[in-house]
């Protein structure tokens, strides 16, 4: 893939500057045209040869503007599986800080910049190219004109300087209140139930359209900017167009320019003007890809590589092997302790239940056991291994957290469930689903395990979530689990099958419960309560 971008790449390039040699002989010849009038053999010759120019010209634009497509959408393409990939790594702990409209943004609005780029490039190559050349032929046919029209060069630079800060301050600005009216969209969208409920959407409406207004006033002060500063350029570059008619018409009388040698001259130096005009204004499309290359890079500095366990370590025996923390503190934020000096140990093959009041830290040491937050002060061992030295993916394999909340996908129940091994047969699905007497409702299914459950599986009952996330778990076979208020939303029936499945689970896993369920607690081996920041196990 590498090979063949490169050869659309040289492709590319070479297409453009047979495109520019082409289109830079054309004024040259319409020159000689005018000055050949009274020759008829030359003048014949001359269009038949101008005709041929911009014949080839026309095809060489279809191909080059080809190639460039092709090329820009597969860079493009690229970025995004690049941004997507880094957004998953990204730690959770850090996952929760960012405003998910600006993943979003950044994923989307903010990727579609390395497609703008290769164009940007593209267009900037061809008038500075295209520029060069011109002015090489300019000098050929009067180098003091030229000299005269390439004085406007440093006003032109500075002018793009100067209005290029205004812009990208306006162009950051946009972006920002963009990520924050795009977080808003998602979360009213995820809470649709809550704004109809409280009649809640005046609010939302509002809170909307002040986003939406702010972010398009910053888009029209960062376009002001942009035109003010292609204005200044063009008036600059006019008055010079019209100092340089005079001055040849001047050269013209002296019998030093012929006419021909004016209009072709005229022709060039319009042409450059245009050129320099065209950099102006891509002032704000070259500040926007400055922000949005700043805004993925941030993306990409918030990921994290997985740590590089010890050659002789085998890691994949610790999971088998005792759970033990280690004078754990931790806190959400910097002063405030969730955590306090907790110390205890899990063995396997057993259940342990730990129970507090609300907002005590039972959900944290999940948090914490499963990895998704990393920054707790003291150590938490698997065996003879810092939780922290195990690599992501070899943990979440061995590990399995099921929390209350259920997390499902708009796919299919089967592409759900494969969420938890996907490598699970369709028999090891059936097993799974019929422990949690699931399996009898998707047989009533028109297509069974492929249908289609609906944004956030709406078409299941609350309890029917609870088992499908339940069933998930169970495919992952993991050897340690890791259990959050799992029967919350299940009936008493319902709740007597899971507790069966756990009672035989825990005979070769180890179960770590956070539940005040009675029938959760009955077949606990251990109970710990969390109080104050410290777990103290209970006496049975």
């Amino acid at each position: 893939m590498l090979e063949v971008n490169r050869i659309r790449l040289f492709s590319l390039i070479f297409l453009l500057i047979a495109s520019t040699i082409v289109e830079s002989c054309q004024p040259l010849l319409f020159g000689r045209l005018i000055d050949s009038l009274h020759h008829r053999n030359k003048l014949i010759i001359l269009i038949l040869i101008i005709a041929g120019i911009d014949i080839m010209g026309n095809f060489l634009n279809y191909i080059t503007q080809r190639v460039q497509f092709v090329l820009s959408i597969h860079i493009e393409a690229n970025a995004k599986k690049r941004i997507f990939r880094k957004i998953l790594n990204m730690p959770y702990e850090k996952f929760v800080h960012v405003e998910k409209g600006k993943l979003v943004n950044t994923l989307q609005k903010d990727a579609e910049v390395f497609f703008r780029i290769l164009t940007l490039i593209v267009s900037l190559g061809v008038d500075i190219a295209s520029a060069l050349a011109t002015a090489v032929i300019m000098i050929g046919i009067n180098w003091k004109l030229t000299l005269l029209f390439l004085g406007t060069f440093p006003i032109n630079i500075f002018l793009f300087k100067k209005f290029g800060l205004k812009i990208k301050e306006k162009t950051k600005e946009s972006k920002s209140v963009t990520d924050k009216y795009l977080t808003f969209v998602n979360e009213v969208l995820v809470n649709m139930k809550t704004i109809k409920l409280f009649g809640a959407n005046q609010f939302a409406e509002e809170y909307f359209e002040d986003k939406v207004t702010k972010t398009y006033r910053c888009l029209d002060q960062r376009n002001e900017y942009n035109r003010k500063g292609s204005l200044l350029i063009q008036m600059i570059n006019s008055f010079i167009g019209i100092l340089i008619i005079v001055l040849g018409i001047l050269q013209i009388f002296y019998g030093k320019l012929t006419v021909g040698g004016l209009v072709s001259f005229r022709t060039y130096s319009s042409s450059l003007s245009k050129y320099l005009l065209r950099l102006s204004m891509v002032n704000a499309d070259v500040q926007e890809i400055k922000v949005s290359l700043d805004r993925v890079q941030a993306i990409i500095e918030k990921t994290e590589n997985e740590p590089e366990m010890p050659e002789n370590q085998n890691y994949e025996t610790c999971f088998s092997k005792e759970v033990q923390l280690e004078d754990i503190s931790f806190g959400y934020e910097p002063d405030v302790l969730v955590l306090n000096h907790v110390n205890a140990s899990f063995g396997q093959n057993q259940m342990v239940s730990i129970v507090g009041q609300n907002g005590s830290g039972k959900s944290t040491i999940l948090n914490l056991l499963s990895s998704l937050y990393r920054s707790y002060q003291g150590n938490i061992y698997l065996g003879d291994v810092e939780l922290r030295n195990i690599p992501p993916m070899a943990l979440y394999k061995n590990v399995c957290y099921i929390f209350q909340q259920t997390s499902l996908f708009t796919l299919t129940l089967r592409e759900n469930l494969l969420i938890g091994n996907e490598n699970a047969t369709d028999e090891d699905i059936k097993e799974a689903c019929k422990k949690v007497s699931l399996w009898e409702f998707i047989k009533t299914l028109p297509d069974g395990l492929d249908t289609v459950i609906g944004d956030k599986g709406i078409l299941l009952s609350e309890g029917q979530k609870q088992k499908m996330v339940i069933a998930r778990g169970m495919l992952a076979d993991a050897k340690i689990y890791l259990l959050d208020e799992i029967t919350a939303n299940l009936d008493a029936e319902s709740e007597l099958q899971i507790c069966n499945v756990i009672r035989q689970l825990k005979e070769h896993k180890l179960i770590i419960n956070v539940s005040h369920r009675p029938k959760l607690l009955e077949i606990s081996d251990y109970i710990y309560e969390l109080n104050d920041g410290s777990l103290i196990k209970q006496e049975r």
